[in-house]
């Protein structure tokens, strides 16, 4: 079989027919899978073991999307089909209705796991066909049907969220030819099973009867006998999880300090109510005071204290007509309280915590607030930035505890996994929906239907619980209208609605619908509930408005990601219009504020593997083009949102905020603050934008700071930031002890004294460039010396704080990005890096120009050879350019040389003696987008000529005559030594929509 892997004109002896292209290939993939890892170029067809691997970036769902996108029909045998596995596959079912790509599924009736509302929602699919097996089927096999080689996958995962994005699964994909023993053995097994007289036809009346069979197993397994049960959480203490275990360290820190408050700032449901009990009890409160502002918080909050502290104290309520004022922990509504403060010494408890702290402005707060003098107050809230003037930060004296993004609590696995559906918005009458439409376009008939219809195709549980976003006031109870008259049980409020009627709105969206007519499935809402309430059951988050900001964005979605028992996800439907700011969806769903353009886009394309926990991401073709299209016209090294992101993080600390603040509480990357034009180093921003900030260096030294953060902050290699820390603490190094030093850092790095001098003494950089890097030079005794305009700058002690910043900077960047590095070099796999950043790396001596490297250029003193390639042309882009570079494997790269080139030419002749020669070719690959604020490549690792190179002619156009001309080139065939990442592969091969 290996050598029928090599050989291109093999015949299939059994039949004597020549084999087919597509079969040859399968063979090499089948040597590679079966005999030796190393014989095949084709990574299409390669038997492939699928796991869920977050730190790969794979899971199962996005490698049976990718067989789901190129089958022609497909079978699939589970054993357990959940809503929650229909609805992580809902853009695909969608997608392959409307290509009309038949697909049978057979699901197990086995113990009554299956969820019948799953099924009920694939019925709607017309090109499905459904049956039920009434007995013990247990299998997990999916079989993709293609005109050429076929998939077949079979292992352990059922159609749940958690088989296919989380749990440790095991799935064996193989490919096969229709003729194939093991296709036509699937194949055969699916087609017995699916006729067999136990494979039942899902109709609706198979259904009506499943349903009750499915509640009563529920409502039985809900009646285990306790020692079958899930163990009740006061019999094992609770123990801290990361978020609160950090917290806590904090907080003692902060009493130790003599601090007397705190703000916690974590997402609804990521457990800031057992935080509080933990602290209480390592603070040895003898009392303790909680308010809150629902008394069903209060209550549960009680419970909470008691799990967690035990019975040897005593808890209460101050509530209504209860009133346990003497109780050790005391729970209250500010409501009950603010009108009874006088029944409270001022000094009555040792502890008080305030939820939803960002109330904490309102009267009735604040008069608590001021009334009470405990040891220690803490405060708690979901978001510490508002949209009004209140400052809770100031509140609190500007200590922070702790930060918790959604994404870190997603990936904890404290919230509810979310799916979201990026929608194109409906055009009405021809205009498309945008940020300033006019009312009758925002609540048309049409948009009603539209939005219903939209809401209808992606929700599978049939018992709905939505909160509704909207842009306008009167759009919200234009719509909710809308909804009644279509039969929707919904409403609107806004921000005159009062207390009581958003509690009430809120216990009819969630009570138990029951023997009850007054239930919601709905409420519409403008500039309420964006935060600062909590509906445990929320299944339903709908966006009909523009997202303008990523911190509402991120506000409105946590509304719903309380985990609570009987919910296993929310849905979340975002309707994008012609939205101007619609780029911050990519931004608020990774978290990711570097605003790295590439980084979005790759966002954008492969969020299923990027996201953490089991929450997924998908866009329609309409939506995401007009992001992509939003992407490419902003600007996101602007002054204006430099400057708005600092005055936020500004106000939330109270002080003038160090680098690693911006990282620590989740603000920009200041690497946006170093490559600004206008700026390039945070003392230049202090000096714009703040006004408390009076220091002033001279024109040297902020030259000399603007070297260092803009060339050597983001870490990626470190020798310049260790030679530039020991030479402001030694004046003088010589290469033995640099070498130390590095060597202390990590034993695998090279020692590139030369190159580290090169950069630091200005010699690297190139002739005309205006940055300024003369920090040191070479002595009488040949060490490594300080400069004396250097030494002058360091004379200046604040100068000499802000440089070791930006170094303790640039080296923490280096230990969490960039320490792992490739073989023997400076450079990390898969991580970005511009052509000034390659020659440096690759220790050259002097950087050369983008233009001049043009793709390929060899340094003959390193002996290297590192190869650009813009994967993705442009169309308008120039046409001596237009190479024609293909990946046709991850192992295998088809590469076009420099024009006017031919068989003997110079850097074909050095590829050809590679081998021989040692010369180390290096690949570089970018998605060439018109991008000017991100000119960086992904590092592929070294790749190896295979003999293979052809003369070929380029059409060009000629400048003088308008017509076109040939010129010789030639094309090469590499391969790489490492395999590219399956999910890299896909974002740098796959075409934008």
């Amino acid at each position: 079989m290996q050598e029928m892997g090599h050989r291109r004109d093999t015949r299939l002896a059994w039949t004597g027919r020549e084999m087919t292209e597509a079969e040859r290939d399968l063979a090499q993939s089948v040597s590679w899978g079966f005999i030796h890892a190393h014989d095949t170029d084709r990574a299409d067809f390669r038997p492939r073991l699928l796991t869920n691997d977050r730190a790969m970036q794979t899971n199962v769902l996005t490698s049976l999307e990718s067989e789901f996108r190129r089958c022609v029909r497909f079978d699939a045998a589970v054993a357990f089909v959940t809503k929650d596995g229909v609805t992580v596959l809902m853009k695909t079912l969608l997608d392959l209705a409307k290509k009309n790509v038949h697909g049978r599924v057979l699901v197990s009736c086995y113990l009554s796991f299956t969820d019948p509302d799953a099924l009920e929602h694939l019925l709607t699919f017309p090109n499905l066909e459904l049956r039920a097996f009434e007995g013990p089927l247990h299998s997990k096999g999916y079989l993709f049907a293609q005109d050429t080689v076929s998939t077949l996958v079979v292992g352990s995962s059922n159609l749940t969220q958690s088989a296919l994005l989380a749990n440790r699964e095991w799935n064996l994909m193989v490919h096969a030819s229709a003729d194939s023993g093991i296709w036509l053995n699937a194949t055969s097994e699916f087609e017995t099973l699916w006729d067999d007289d136990a494979a039942t036809p899902v109709t609706k009346t198979w259904l009506q009867a499943y349903r009750a069979r499915f509640e009563l197993n529920r409502l039985q397994r809900s009646r285990l006998p306790s020692d079958q049960s899930i163990p009740d959480a006061r019999i094992q203490r609770p123990r801290p999880n990361r978020m609160q275990v950090e917290a806590l360290k904090n907080l003692t820190r902060l009493r130790a300090d003599g601090q007397t408050r705190s703000l916690l700032v974590s997402a609804t449901g990521t457990g800031k109510t057992y935080l509080a009990a933990f602290d209480v009890e390592q603070a040895h409160a003898r009392r303790s005071l909680f308010v809150v502002h629902r008394e069903r918080i209060a209550r549960d909050a009680l419970a909470t204290f008691r799990n967690v502290m035990g019975e040897g104290h005593t808890y209460g309520l101050f509530i209504g007509s209860r009133r346990d004022r003497d109780a050790d922990h005391l729970f209250c509504t500010f409501q009950s309280l603010a009108g009874h403060l006088g029944e409270f010494s001022p000094n009555a408890f040792d502890y008080l915590i305030v939820d939803e702290a960002h109330h904490a402005g309102a009267k009735s707060y604040l008069k608590i607030l001021h009334h009470f003098k405990p040891a220690f107050t803490l405060g708690m809230t979901a978001t510490a930035k508002r949209m009004d003037a209140f400052d809770i930060c100031q509140t609190f004296n500007y200590n922070i505890c702790y930060t918790l993004t959604l994404q870190q609590a997603e990936s904890e696995g404290m919230l509810a996994p979310f799916h979201y559906f990026g929608i194109h918005d409906l055009k009405v009458e021809g205009q498309e929906v945008k940020d300033d439409s006019d009312f009758a376009y925002l609540t048309s008939d049409e948009r009603a239907r539209h939005l219903i219809r939209e809401m209808e195709r992606y929700t599978v549980d049939r018992v709905r619980r939505g909160l509704v976003f909207c842009s306008r006031v009167d759009e919200s109870h234009e719509l909710a209208k809308r909804f009644r008259q279509h039969g929707y049980h919904a409403i609107a409020l806004d921000g005159t609605s009062t207390d009581a009627e958003r509690e009430r709105a809120i216990e009819r969206l969630e009570c138990d619908r029951k023997g009850r007519d007054d239930w919601l499935e709905l409420i519409f809402c403008r500039d309420i509930f964006n935060e600062g309430v909590d509906i445990p059951s929320l299944n339903l988050i709908m966006m009909a408005r523009p997202t303008e900001s990523a911190v509402v964005f991120v506000q409105q979605l946590g509304r719903g990601l309380r985990k609570v028992e009987g919910k296993d996800y929310v849905l979340v439907l975002d309707f994008i219009g012609n939205y101007q700011k619609s780029y911050l969806i990519p931004v608020a769903l990774s978290g990711d504020r570097s605003y790295n353009k590439d980084n979005l886009r790759r966002f954008l394309r492969e969020g299923n593997r990027i996201i953490e926990g089991c929450s997924t991401i998908e866009f329609d073709e309409v939506s995401e083009d007009h992001i992509y299209r939003m992407l490419d016209e902003a600007s996101f090294k602007s002054a204006s949102l430099i400057k708005g992101e600092y005055l936020d993080l500004r106000n939330m600390l109270g002080r003038i905020p160090s680098l690693f603040d911006f990282i620590e509480h989740g603000s920009i990357d200041p690497d946006l603050i170093f490559q600004s034009n206008t700026l390039g180093s945070l003392h230049m921003l202090l000096k714009k934008y703040e006004k408390d900030y009076t220091v002033r260096f001279t024109k040297s030294q902020e030259d000399m700071l603007r070297f260092v953060s803009k060339k050597l902050s983001q870490g990626k290699r470190c020798q310049e930031l260790l030679m530039l820390k020991m030479l402001i603490g030694q004046q003088r190094v010589s290469e033995p002890l640099f070498e130390r030093a590095v060597r202390e850092r990590s034993a695998a790095l090279p020692v590139s004294f030369a190159s580290t001098v090169a950069v630091l003494d200005g010699s690297f950089r190139l002739p005309a460039s205006k940055d300024v890097g003369c920090f040191c030079e070479t002595g009488p005794d040949g060490t490594l010396q300080i400069t004396d305009a250097f030494a002058r700058a360091l004379q200046d002690p604040e100068f000499t704080r802000q440089v070791e910043e930006v170094i303790d900077f640039g080296l923490a960047r280096f230990e969490r990005n960039f320490s792992r590095t490739y073989l023997d070099t400076n450079l990390v796999l898969y991580q970005k890096y511009t052509y000034e950043d390659v020659c440096r790396l690759l220790d050259w001596p002097q950087n050369i120009n983008g233009q001049n490297m043009g793709g390929y250029k060899y340094d003959r003193e390193t002996n290297t050879f590192p190869v650009f390639i813009n994967y993705e042309k442009d169309d308008d882009i120039s046409d001596t350019i237009r190479y024609h570079d293909r990946f046709e494997s991850p192992r295998r790269l088809v590469a076009i040389s420099k024009n006017n080139r031919s068989m003997g030419s110079p850097e074909i002749v050095r590829l050809k003696e590679a081998a021989e020669s040692g010369m180390r070719t290096f690949l570089f690959v970018r998605k060439n987008k018109d991008d000017k604020e991100s000119k960086e490549f992904y590092f592929l690792g070294l790749m190896h000529p295979t003999g293979t190179f052809v003369p070929i002619l380029m059409d060009v156009k000629d400048a003088n005559t308008g017509g076109t001309r040939q010129v010789p080139a030639v094309e090469i065939v590499y391969d790489l030594d490492t395999p590219v990442s399956e999910e890299l592969y896909d974002y740098l091969t796959e075409s934008d929509r």
